[in-house]
């Protein structure tokens, strides 16, 4: 690693190893949160790195935690240390720099062994994964997933956190083989609500690489199940292909398999997509389907709130004024009738170009 990146990790870890006073601590947990006198010079250092590593112009990504297995956007992470400073975190700025800086994978594995704090050494641990994964080295990636320590407050396992991660990675490339061949080290009835949003991730991700059918044929495996089989059409809205998501739900094969709440959900989505990245509302197929979003049953409380959020989502794809006042009345929560009173300002529409004499 360059000399200022050494020298700034030097500092953070001087930093990690120097205990706190009673005093110290005191005066820490209490606004402005000031650090020791004595650790400011160090500070200095890695706040100089960081400073380098921003103006640089790196844009890449970081782990903000070692339960994390969702990167991270380093620039947004390392403004937020550095405008922060009077809660600074010497460990964060230690990630931070490893991320950006020259570090080797070796010599990022070094650094982890002079840190004092299991919970730290499973952060750097955890960035050493992101790291190898970048190169697409998953041996060493799940070599280093095995030595992620317990949690010392109830002796958990964290060893998942890593393979969840490397999961992930495949699940981003589409490649559910691989996915599934780890499902044992995933531990999947810990966490569940996170690891329900990785076997969704999966599945859009089986989809764009694959198309809708493997996506959807994906959700047969009891592992994954029917109940993210609309996240097989994710690609489909992202992309704006209201057309091709029509066609895919009339399909007699796939009709009943996503509910009618799930495919207009998908469908506003896409509507939404196509007017922004175009410019331009058309009245149909608006039309018709923001008459099934208002035909839904209401009674429940979640549909209430997810047809709300469709006839919001709308709001760029709303044709004309008719159009956006029916939505509003349908929707039911103020402040989503707040959201519909004016049409979007930067969509072209039906009525806005001349007719052709």
């Amino acid at each position: 690693m360059r000399p200022q990146t050494r020298a700034a990790v030097a500092a953070c870890l001087a930093m990690l190893a120097e205990p706190y006073t009673d005093e110290e601590r005191m005066q820490r947990s209490r606004p402005p949160y000031p650090l020791p006198n004595r650790l400011l010079p160090q500070q200095a250092v890695a706040v100089a790195e960081l400073t380098r590593l921003v103006d640089s112009g790196f844009d890449g990504s970081c782990l903000t935690s070692p339960r994390m297995i969702w990167p991270s956007e380093w620039r947004s992470h390392a403004m937020r240390v550095l405008l922060l400073g009077f809660h600074w975190s010497a460990i964060d700025a230690l990630v931070l720099i490893v991320a950006a800086g020259d570090v080797s994978p070796g010599e990022l594995e070094a650094t982890v062994a002079a840190v004092d704090s299991a919970f730290d050494r499973n952060l750097l641990r955890g960035q050493l994964i992101h790291m190898l994964l970048a190169v697409g080295d998953v041996p060493e990636a799940e070599r280093v997933s095995e030595s992620l320590e317990p949690w010392k407050a109830d002796g958990s396992d964290w060893r998942f956190y890593g393979h969840r991660y490397i999961a992930r990675w495949f699940a981003e490339r589409g490649d559910a083989p691989e996915f599934l061949a780890r499902w044992k080290a995933l531990n999947a009835s810990a966490e569940r609500l996170e690891m329900a949003r990785l076997k969704g991730f999966l599945v859009s991700s089986v989809s764009r690489q694959h198309g809708w059918r493997a996506g959807l044929a994906l959700t047969a495996d009891r592992r994954i199940g029917p109940r993210f089989r609309h996240e097989a059409f994710q690609s489909l809205a992202e992309d704006g292909a209201v057309a091709e998501l029509m066609e895919a739900f009339s399909a007699a094969d796939v009709r009943d398999l996503v509910t009618e709440v799930e495919q207009l959900a998908l469908l506003a989505k896409a509507l939404s997509v196509t007017a922004t990245r175009t410019g331009f509302a058309n009245r149909e197929p608006f039309s018709e389907i923001l008459d099934r979003i208002i035909a839904l049953d209401t009674s429940d409380k979640a549909t209430m709130r997810a047809r709300d959020a469709m006839l919001v989502d709308l709001w760029p794809a709303y044709p004309d004024q008719a159009a956006l006042t029916l939505g509003r009345k349908a929707a039911r929560a103020p402040r989503n009738k707040r959201e519909l009173v004016e049409l979007h300002p930067e969509v072209i529409r039906p009525d806005d170009v001349p007719a052709i004499p």
